[in-house]
C-alpha cells in the first residue's frame, strides 16, 4: 500500500469511517500502513471528529510505538491548539501530554479556554439495554455481522442494528428500548429479573446502571440520528459459555474477548468500552 493510499481523502469515503481510522490504526498499527502519514493527513479535515480524532492518533502512536517524526508532527499539534473547536484543542493538549510523557518531547503551551458549561438538562432521543455477558473466567461476549476475510476498519460490514458502533466493530449484546424486544431478548431480561428476585449468584448481577451518552455513527439506528443523546442502561450477566443466553442471529458472528482484547486489542464500539468501564468502577466500589 502506498503512502498516498493510506492518506486518500475524498467524497466517496464515509465520514464515520474517516473519524474512525486514526484511533483504531494508532491502537494496534498494521504492518503496510504509514499511520502517521494518516493522522497527519487527517489533522486538517474540515469535520471536527476527524481531526480532533488525528490529534488522538498522535497521542497513541507515541504510546504504541515510542515513535514519531517530530519535525511532521509537532507544529501541526501546537497549531491545534488554536483551533476552531475546543474539542479539538483539548484533544491535541491531551495528546501532547502522551508524548511528552512517552517520548519526552517539549511543547510551546497556551492555555487552553475553559470549556463551554455542561447544559443542566439532555433531552435524550432513544433508550438502549447494553449487556455485559461474562463466563465463569470474566471473558466477554461480543459480535458483530460475519464478513470473514474482511479486516477492520472497513464500511462493508452491516451496521450495527443498535446504532451504537460501527459496523465493524465488536459490541456487547443489546436492543433498543424503544420498539418491541425480539424473543432472545425477552428471554434475557426475564432470566435478569428472576436472578435478582432470588439470590445473588455474584456481585455483578447488581450491576444496573444507566449513562447518557451521544451517538457517535451515521447508519444502523431507527430510532435516533447522528449527535443525538442518548440513554443506555447497563446490565451484567455472569454466566456458563454454554448457557447460550444470547444464541447469534444468522449472519451474525461471536467471539469471547479477554479483558485486554475487549479494550485494546480488537475494534469495540466506544460506547461498549464505557460500559465495561462503568462496570469495572461498580465492581471496585462493590
Amino acid at each position: 500500500m502506498t503512502e498516498q493510499n493510506q492518506t486518500k481523502d475524498d467524497d466517496d469515503t464515509p465520514l464515520e469511517y474517516l473519524a474512525l481510522l486514526p484511533i483504531d490504526f494508532s491502537m494496534n498499527p498494521p504492518e503496510d500502513v504509514n499511520v502517521e502519514s494518516v493522522c497527519i493527513a487527517l489533522s486538517t479535515h474540515p469535520d471536527v471528529f476527524v481531526r480532533g480524532n488525528a490529534m488522538i492518533g498522535f497521542g497513541h502512536l507515541a504510546r504504541v510505538t515510542r515513535k514519531l517524526n517530530k519535525a511532521r508532527v509537532k507544529p501541526i499539534l501546537e497549531a491545534a491548539l488554536h483551533d476552531m473547536e475546543p474539542s479539538v484543542r483539548g484533544k491535541a493538549d491531551d495528546a501532547m501530554d502522551d508524548i511528552e510523557n512517552y517520548l519526552g518531547w517539549k511543547f510551546e503551551r497556551v492555555e487552553l479556554p475553559p470549556l463551554p458549561a455542561a447544559p443542566d438538562y439532555i433531552r435524550t432521543k432513544a433508550a438502549y439495554r447494553v449487556y455485559l455477558v461474562m463466563d465463569e473466567e470474566s471473558n466477554i461476549l461480543v459480535e458483530r455481522y460475519d464478513l470473514p476475510g474482511v479486516i477492520a476498519p472497513s464500511d462493508k460490514f452491516d451496521p450495527d442494528p443498535r446504532g451504537l458502533s460501527h459496523g465493524y466493530e465488536w459490541r456487547l449484546p443489546g436492543f433498543s428500548l424503544m420498539r418491541d424486544l425480539s424473543p432472545k431478548a425477552q428471554k434475557l431480561e426475564e432470566l435478569w429479573k428472576a436472578r435478582r428476585r432470588i439470590t445473588w449468584l455474584n456481585t455483578s448481577n447488581e450491576f444496573n446502571e444507566r449513562a447518557i451518552v451521544q451517538a457517535l455513527t451515521l447508519k444502523g439506528a431507527q430510532d435516533h440520528e447522528f449527535c443525538d443523546w442518548l440513554d443506555i442502561n447497563c446490565r451484567a450477566w455472569l454466566c456458563n459459555r454454554a448457557d447460550t443466553v444470547w444464541p447469534p442471529e444468522e449472519g451474525v458472528a461471536q467471539q469471547w474477548l479477554t479483558e485486554e482484547q475487549f479494550m485494546a486489542g480488537f475494534p469495540v464500539g466506544a460506547h461498549d468500552r464505557y460500559v465495561y468501564a462503568l462496570f469495572q468502577t461498580f465492581m471496585a466500589q462493590s
